[in-house]
């Protein structure tokens, strides 16, 4: 885990300093001197300002869904995903079809009680091999129990021949 920094940046003046406990977020402070001009509407400034953030937001949740595929797991498996034929049909029909679009796969494991390795090997080494190294970067596994994402992460060393 990287630690975060803060930085201050004036026109006098650039310091920085690392944050000693973990931040998730993004603070943005942001001073502006109005000086002494009559005709400053603050509403109006705060609206363009809202709204540019709001285009900007916008935009990168675009880009990010046209270079992510996002699968729920228990959306296709249920609680248990263990069935390995249907694994194998998921990966062939959605899974690498996303990939030859040149996509990252982000598979969402909340809520999944049992997964074993058959059903996770069927699922991912596939495009664990195609990907070699890159799955590692290419493939986002989120909110997986521990003894599935233990499975997960000996499945990806195993097909992307780590230590060899």
């Amino acid at each position: 885990m990287r630690l975060p920094w803060v930085v201050h940046i004036s026109p006098t003046d650039v310091t920085g300093r690392k944050i000693e406990s973990y931040w998730p977020g993004t603070l943005v402070y942001v001073t502006i001197k109005l000086g002494i001009s009559q005709d400053i509407n603050l509403q109006r400034m705060m609206s363009e300002f809202r709204t540019a953030a709001t285009q900007e937001l916008s935009e990168a949740s675009n880009i990010e869904a046209k270079t992510n595929f996002y699968i729920n797991v228990r959306n296709y498996f249920g609680k248990y995903a263990e069935d390995k034929m249907t694994a194998i049909r998921i990966r062939d029909e959605k899974l690498m079809p996303e990939i030859a679009e040149g996509k990252s796969l982000t598979i969402d494991f909340d809520d999944i009680i049992s997964a074993p390795h058959s059903f996770l090997n069927a699922l991912l080494a596939t495009p664990i091999r195609q990907y070699g190294m890159a799955a590692y970067k290419k493939i986002k596994i989120i909110n997986a129990a521990p003894e599935i994402r233990e499975t997960i992460d000996f499945i990806l060393d195993e097909n992307t021949n780590i230590g060899e």
